[in-house]
């Protein structure tokens, strides 16, 4: 179809083919709701909308075969035709030349038709002396519409530049302009992020002189703007540092500014000293400001953190028995360093796991053990080891009274010379397990079964170890539970 305007003729022509037969019959409807006549058996048609809008336009054909087959398209009535223009507006320099564009279905032209080359084209060149107005005239058989470009003409580009500025070196500066200019080239253009921006950033490391050209077409126009840099007032706020839980660090800043600050303020001893003492609740990054009167107004920054380690908890493990010349090996843990005391019978003093071997029989052998973590604080633990001098054996009571006194108010075995309690058990007299545990360092059995108290008589318990040479070990024996 052709032809989109209100109240002008629309043709429509039929494309319709058939591969087996020809194409003989035609119905159109042109989706004119406000006329019964919008219909057609012709092949090709001219139509006049009287109203503007979407019309559903729909074309049914047959064939000499019988074959019959349904399209439909909307199309829409306009008042007037559509007229696209490339730009509205534009500048230029005196004696420049400029193409106009604009786009339509139909015929385009141009007035006024001085200082125009092509004025029946869609795109002619114009190159008016001054500002002139171009009116772009379509017409889409009859249907007409028009719009307008302005160009304006000038004979020099206005340039004015921001005044010489001292900055921070290493500082990003906007480098600001006020033009009439359409393109701008500043240089030197490495330093730039973008040399063709009106109002281009520089990163400038040292003292810079930049220039700009604003361009309009053949005029242009040039300006300088002096960026001066300072350095930023040093600031060195020490080495990092650890200390131990709860204590405090001795900070060494140094400036070469005029004044200075540390942040947080709240745990040092003065802020406004260049060695202040720090007492952290916890690990902390301090941060040493410094300020000058050179003309950088920012400070210099430097950080030094305090690494505050935790609370410390040595430990020997517990105290223990063995039997003469039965091997003990010992285990520190708490730290990353570690020192016994006394050194005897050890096969170093100085290891977090040394071994001992007594050859003699002590009721008490006292270790201190002191250990260091990296920052050298120190914590200290104990372990008492009794030999005795039997083969390996293990000692129960005959009795005990559980009557919380806390004496002798749990049964459990004394180990000697065993490395290892494969289980302990009691029964009573009946025969019913009472109490079971593979482990030494148990507590022991308190004379309870299912949390209810058991009964005054005489139990029997039932004992298998690993001693040190790994050979099994077994006893047994009899107890009473006294109340």
């Amino acid at each position: 179809y052709s032809g989109i305007c209100v109240n002008k003729p629309t043709q429509f022509t039929n494309a319709s083919t058939s591969l087996y037969g020809t194409v003989n019959t035609f119905n159109w409807d042109f989706g004119d709701n406000t006329n019964f006549a919008d219909y057609s058996s012709l092949p090709n048609n001219e139509y006049t909308y009287p109203l503007q809008g979407v019309k559903p336009v729909r074309l049914i054909v047959t064939d000499t075969k019988g074959c019959i087959d349904t399209v439909t398209q909307d199309i829409t009535i306009v008042d007037k035709p559509p007229l696209k223009l490339a730009f509205k507006d534009s500048l230029i320099c005196i004696s420049d030349k400029v193409q106009l564009q604009a786009s339509g279905s139909g015929n385009i032209s141009w007035t006024p038709s001085v200082n125009i080359n092509n004025a029946l084209s869609a795109t002619p060149i114009v190159s008016p002396p001054g500002s002139t107005t171009y009116y772009a005239h379509l017409d889409d058989n009859g249907c007409t519409n028009d719009d307008s470009v302005t160009i304006r003409v000038t004979d020099h580009v206005d340039l004015r530049a921001m005044p010489d500025t001292i900055i921070c070196q290493s500082d990003t500066v906007q480098l600001r302009i006020q033009s009439t200019g359409l393109q701008f080239a500043w240089s030197p253009a490495a330093q730039l992020l973008d040399p063709s921006a009106a109002n281009a950033f520089a990163v400038t490391n040292k003292s810079t002189r930049y220039k700009v050209i604003a361009r309009i077409g053949s005029c242009s126009a040039a300006e300088e703007v002096m960026i001066t840099t300072v350095p930023y007032p040093q600031a060195y706020a020490g080495i990092d540092t650890v200390i131990c839980f709860h204590s405090s660090a001795q900070l060494h800043g140094r400036s070469n500014g005029s004044s200075f600050e540390w942040f947080p303020t709240a745990t040092l001893s003065n802020s406004q000293s260049l060695e202040p003492v720090a007492m952290p609740l916890a690990s902390t990054a301090y941060i040493l400001r410094t300020y000058d009167t050179k003309g950088c107004p920012k400070p210099g920054l430097d950080t030094v953190f305090v690494k505050m380690l935790p609370a410390m908890h040595a430990d020997a493990g517990r105290d223990t028995t063995i039997v003469v010349n039965q091997p003990l090996q010992l285990h520190a843990t708490g730290g990353v360093r570690y020192a016994w005391s006394p050194p005897y019978n050890l096969s170093s003093a100085d290891s977090a796991n040394p071994r001992a071997v007594f050859s003699a029989p002590t009721p008490g052998f006292q270790y201190k053990l002191v250990a260091y973590n990296e920052a050298s604080c120190a914590d200290s633990a104990f372990i008492r080891v009794k030999v005795y001098n039997t083969a390996p054996s293990v000692f129960v009571p005959n009795a005990f009274t559980p009557n919380g006194d806390r004496r002798n108010d749990r049964l459990k075995p004394i180990v000697a010379g065993l490395q290892r309690l494969e289980y302990f058990n009691v029964f009573n007299r009946w025969g019913q397990l009472v109490f079971s545990s593979n482990s030494s360092e148990d507590a022991g059995w308190n004379g309870r079964l299912a949390g209810k108290e058991q009964a005054p008589d005489a139990y029997i318990w039932v004992l298998k170890a690993i001693d040190y040479n790994g050979q099994v070990f077994t006893a047994r024996g009899t107890v009473l539970l006294l109340r």
